[in-house]
């Protein structure tokens, strides 16, 4: 009996880990060095990156309010984690070192539990006030998509080029 073999994918093949992690690597010291010699343009390029990174998250996690929510929830998390540890260190030097040290323990298990409470946004809205929080959410969800969705999108994709341009570009 002649056994198939599997198809191959068209898809280009991932770099091997240590490649990404050199070029993450290789990223982040650029970004070092940029942040050095320009320090006031630090905030816009946090603000691309973070552009980025939201804009991908709430792709990943459908486009609508839930995915709007979910980010909320979970930058809202992971910033009183952030704080809560700054404000209990006893020293900068003391809360560097405690960061770099629990870093993989406590950090990575605070964002998992920070993501799990996220996902459940909704149920935390509805226990805000029981009969009211239901419809409330109920009306997020249908007013969504007409009142915050179209600004959203233009300032996401605000340094994407336009479709008309692209196609322009492309004809030249």
């Amino acid at each position: 009996m002649k056994t198939e073999r599997p198809k191959t994918s068209n898809k280009p093949r991932k770099p091997p880990l240590r490649r990404r992690l050199g070029d993450k690597l290789e990223t982040i010291s650029e970004a070092s060095r940029e942040t050095i010699r320009d320090p006031r343009g630090t905030p816009r390029r946090a603000h691309g990156w973070f552009r980025r990174w939201f804009r991908k998250l709430f792709e990943v996690r459908g486009g609508g309010l839930y995915a709007l929510g979910y980010i909320a929830t979970f930058v809202y998390l992971e910033v009183t984690t952030f704080a809560s540890e700054l404000v209990e260190s006893t020293s900068a030097s003391g809360f560097i070192g405690a960061q770099l040290f629990d870093f993989v323990f406590r950090f990575l298990s605070d964002s998992i539990a920070n993501m799990i409470q996220a996902f459940l946004w909704p149920v935390r809205v509805i226990a805000i006030h029981p009969p009211y929080g239901i419809v409330a959410l109920g009306l997020a969800f249908l007013a969504f998509d007409r009142l915050v969705k179209p600004p959203l999108k233009r300032w996401m994709f605000a340094d994407e080029p336009d479709e008309t341009e692209v196609i322009e570009e492309q004809s030249r």
